[in-house]
């Protein structure tokens, strides 16, 4: 509200964006070249290249609206840029002088550069970071001016700050699916891990479901978060945000521990975290496992679990904040919002 009242906002949804195929055969032709196995072609993407013309000739349609539409706006606000419009619209933008401005919208504990450069980094002029790891991660980019990165600072995170009210339940929040997809990282993490971990994290949950309120987070992505094994008094469930049921549990499981571990490190929650998904340095591992057990295998994980919940042994420090310092948002609600106010004012 207080943000509404200081800042004249215009709203553009940049995924509402849909190309008309156009016949292109040069582009099909650059294509289906650049994949050939004994100087054959290995795929037809006919539908690939038209699409690719029909994005280009939609853009060259817009142009002139989001001209206009940008010509008294002091700055773009983004979180990512995903969608082929918006990295349109932030193009114009930095061509215009307009500043692209960046608050990071999910950890970046060790993430691949690429990642990095394709997704965020590719237009934006100021990037707001949660913690201070990644703003020393990405001054090297403000000194090369390789980018079109200027600024970056750490401003904290609201949505990041978790009070508990009741200890009711074991949240298991679990991973996404890749599918066919494939990241950013060298190493590929098949989903053959994956499976194998919730199917033997799900057995051991369903063993102790009987004394335990057990709660089962499907990961928020449609589609990637089928989960494929039989519960007994178990809730799985895809309603409330991940956040929404840690305010009301005792312990966290984490199968990939990502933007839910940033959430879940705000609280004062024991958390059971399962590596595997993306390759940590020791560093970043030893300096998490100050606050949270790791576990590289799942039967590992589930004798910690059980250690704690027979013994209560827990081999970290509920206390520990420095991963969440480093990686994470130190800031209360409050202060984030005045580092915020007073980002922005230095900036438009």
């Amino acid at each position: 509200k207080k943000f509404k009242n200081i800042y004249n906002l215009k709203y553009v949804n940049g995924d509402d964006f849909q190309s008309i195929d156009y016949d292109s055969s040069d582009i099909r032709t650059i294509l289906n070249t650049s994949l050939t196995f004994e100087n054959k072609t290995i795929y037809d993407l006919k539908a690939q290249a038209n699409s690719i013309k029909g994005t280009f000739v939609e853009f060259d349609k817009r142009y002139k609206s989001i001209k206009n539409k940008i010509k008294n706006i002091d700055g773009v606000i983004t979180s990512v840029l995903p969608y082929p419009l918006q990295n349109y619209i932030a193009h114009i933008c930095v061509k215009s002088n307009k500043p692209i401005i960046l608050w990071q919208h999910g950890e970046h504990t060790e993430t691949e550069e690429s990642f990095l450069l394709s997704s965020e980094l590719q237009y934006c002029t100021h990037y707001l970071t949660f913690g201070k790891n990644l703003k020393d991660k990405l001054q090297k980019y403000v000194i090369s001016k390789e980018h079109n990165l200027t600024y970056v600072e750490t401003v904290g995170s609201i949505s990041k700050t978790i009070n508990t009210t009741s200890e009711d339940y074991i949240l298991y929040a679990t991973g996404k699916w890749f599918f066919n997809k494939c990241h950013f990282h060298p190493k590929v993490d098949p989903d053959s891990r994956l499976y194998d971990a919730q199917k033997k994290i799900i057995e051991f949950l369903n063993t102790i479901s009987h004394a335990h309120n057990v709660v089962l987070k499907m990961n928020n992505t449609p589609g990637f978060n089928e989960i494929p094994f039989k519960t007994s008094n178990i809730n799985v469930t895809n309603q409330f945000s991940f956040t929404k049921w840690l305010q009301q549990s005792k312990i966290v499981i984490l199968d990939v521990p990502g933007t839910t571990l940033i959430e879940a490190l705000s609280t004062k929650l024991p958390i059971f975290a399962l590596a595997g998904r993306i390759p940590w340095s020791d560093n970043t591992t030893k300096l998490l496992q100050k606050r949270a057990v790791v576990a590289n295998s799942p039967e590992e994980l589930i004798q910690y679990l059980n250690d704690y919940l027979v013994n209560r042994i827990y081999p970290a420090s509920l206390t520990n904040n420095e991963f969440l310092i480093s990686f994470g948002s130190k800031f209360s609600k409050d202060k984030t919002k005045r580092n915020i106010f007073y980002a922005l004012d230095s900036i438009v």
